[in-house]
């Protein structure tokens, strides 16, 4: 996929990397896209301090394609914020922020390393959508 910035110019996507939601039942969903999907979660993380778990489901490789966030204390999820964020992975960030900051969208994160190997940030769409872009360095 590619997107076309301007005449023969693109910005290549690698590929769509997750998809998040927001929910309130963790046991119950971890078994739908179990069941439902054959997805296995693969890995989850904690934050005490904010008070939220996040569930990574994914296939093998053990790469995560949903990822499930599940607030602690009791919070109203509206169907706009239900879907948190997409994510794409992307040869270079720099290159997709040049176009996306001049032309469109605002930026929620700055780039930084994730990992040694991982650099991230987000951007946010015309209609208030969260992207997350994800660069792989090697």
């Amino acid at each position: 996929m590619k997107i076309i910035v301007s005449g023969d110019e693109s910005i290549p996507i690698l590929h769509l990397d997750h998809v998040a939601f927001r929910i309130t039942k963790p046991e119950e969903s971890i078994k739908f896209y179990e069941e439902v999907f054959n997805l296995k979660l693969i890995d989850k993380y904690e934050d005490k301090e904010s008070k939220f778990t996040i569930f990574f489901l994914g296939g093998i490789p053990p790469h995560h394609v949903i990822e499930l966030i599940w607030n602690w204390e009791e919070i109203e999820i509206n169907k706009s914020r239900q879907l948190s964020h997409i994510a794409f992975q992307v040869k270079n960030i720099s290159s997709i922020l040049d176009v996306a900051l001049k032309n469109y969208g605002t930026l929620l994160e700055s780039p930084h390393l994730k990992s040694p190997q991982h650099k991230r940030c987000y951007i946010e769409d015309p209609n208030g959508i969260a992207i997350e872009l994800n660069e792989i360095i090697r």
